[in-house]
């Protein structure tokens, strides 16, 4: 996904800015020269965001100091926590339109307590594939 522009103009601004300086600097003395994950010392510590949650607004455990080796492990990690999250978002979001497609199909039919009345959800499923049936025939 592409970061828009107007979001990496403001990322590189709060990087450069004199709050982000002071943060960045806590974070490398509390590291005290060593990586902190994998404990090796080095010269070239980068100060790595765990989230953006609190972007800006960062509290001291959000950073970590790290190596270059474990600062590239760590954006991977970070990435793929991020892509876990968005998929199970797209799926939640897909059981939700289907519950509350059913919900519709079914109360338009048969009331809002088609539930009670012992009615087959499978009728809902039915009728789906027919209309996904008639939609390939329509392309």
């Amino acid at each position: 996904m592409a970061i828009p522009n107007e979001m990496r103009e403001a990322y590189r601004a709060y990087i450069t800015s004199p709050e982000w300086r002071q943060k960045r600097k806590t974070a490398l003395d509390s590291a005290h020269g060593k990586c902190q994950r994998c404990g090796v010392r080095s010269r070239q510590l980068a100060v790595h965001h765990k989230t953006y949650q609190r972007f800006g607004h960062e509290e001291p455990d959000d950073l970590i100091a790290v190596c270059p080796e474990c600062h590239d492990l760590e954006d991977k990690l970070r990435a793929e926590a991020g892509r876990r999250r968005s998929e199970a978002a797209y799926q939640e979001a897909q059981e939700a339109r289907y519950t509350n497609g059913l919900n519709t199909f079914m109360s338009k039919k048969y009331g809002p307590d088609w539930q009670d009345r012992g009615r087959d959800p499978a009728e809902f499923d039915d009728w789906l594939e027919r209309k996904a049936a008639r939609e390939m025939v329509e392309r």
